[in-house]
């Protein structure tokens, strides 16, 4: 099982610090989340000066919250700073966060994911050119001069957030990678995504098995098993209020119960939504429970996607069970524990 961490602890000096503990404990790779409140490149950078060997990934930054040009030499600062071992996980956010968080375009995401990453593959090639242009629909670059010196790698891992077929066939043509959502689950990997992965693939003559598929799943693990499956079901009843996951819910034929989690919403009682959220539902969508629980849990899971990333339900999540849930998380997935 190739497992990788999720560093969402409530502040980055301490994402750093869990990078470094993460190595120790022997995951493959740490991801740093970007939402509206931390930036998973600053995270990143202190953790490539912490650690050797970890693989570091964003998980997921924002596609669209720097221009192309920005997101690729950034990319390339942390590749350096790790010692090529970086990752680019990028994402589009729902059209909400994309125009009221971001003041980004909207139009045609799927289209301008797809040119972003390849005006940052341009700019990737163009350490020794002198020049970096790129001519796409809706994403254009041209910088003249341009260098690059102590470039690690002209080609650096892409992995596509997708959830809905059409972001994953875009996965499929241009991604190394695609990071399912945390409410994603095996069924929906193997019946949605890797189809449309396919798809992709076979449009941009390549094949779909080389996407890796990424499952972020959100574990709970605490002697308090009630305790953690209420936690896990509020970031599920958190994430069902978005309508992009309908297609996953009305798979599974959540979808009435997302319905009336939606209608709580409005007045923010989380409370009754996390009482809406089925036993059956969290153990589709997450890994909550004791160590024992967990651990069979996630081997269920594991057939359905090359590597794992795991996650703590952070959504009004006491900030020392957060703590204490990545704790948690070390000790019953790491090497000689998993």
């Amino acid at each position: 099982m190739r497992l990788g961490l999720l560093l969402e602890l409530p502040t980055q000096r301490e994402n750093v610090e869990l990078a470094r503990r993460a190595e120790a404990a022997g995951f493959e790779s740490a991801w740093a989340p970007e939402f509206h409140n931390h930036s998973g490149v600053l995270a990143l950078a202190g953790a490539a000066l912490e650690t050797d060997r970890i693989e570091l990934g964003t998980g997921i930054a924002w596609a669209f919250g720097r221009s192309p040009l920005l997101t690729a030499v950034t990319a390339l600062d942390l590749d350096e700073m790790s010692g090529g071992r970086f990752v680019l996980g990028l994402g589009t956010g729902t059209r909400r966060m994309r125009t009221h968080w971001l003041g980004a375009p909207d139009e045609r995401p799927a289209t301008r994911l797809r040119e972003t990453i390849e005006a940052v593959r341009e700019v990737w090639k163009s350490s020794q050119a002198g020049a970096v242009r790129y001519d796409g629909e809706l994403v254009q670059l041209d910088v003249r001069p341009y260098g690059r010196a102590g470039q690690v790698r002209d080609e650096i891992p892409v992995y596509v957030a997708a959830v809905n077929e059409g972001m994953t066939r875009i996965a499929g043509a241009v991604a190394d990678g695609v990071v399912a959502h945390p409410m994603a689950t095996p069924r929906y990997i193997d019946e949605a995504m890797r189809p449309a992965i396919d798809q992709g693939a076979q449009h941009a003559d390549r094949a779909g098995s080389a996407v890796a598929v990424a499952d972020w799943v959100i574990v709970a693990v605490s002697d308090d098993a009630e305790q953690a499956r209420e936690d896990a079901k509020r970031q599920i009843a958190f994430h069902a209020t978005v309508r992009t996951y309908d297609r996953i819910l009305e798979l599974h034929g959540f979808d009435a119960v997302a319905a009336q989690i939606r209608e709580l919403w409005r007045s923010f009682d989380l409370a009754g939504m996390t009482a809406l959220v089925t036993d059956e539902m969290l153990d589709e969508m997450a890994v909550a429970g004791t160590a024992a629980d967990c651990r069979t849990a996630l081997q269920k899971r594991e057939a359905s996607a090359d590597r794992m990333l795991l996650g703590a339900p952070v959504v009004a999540t006491d900030p020392d069970r957060i703590r204490d849930y990545h704790d948690a998380i070390l000790e019953t997935f790491g090497a000689g524990h998993g």
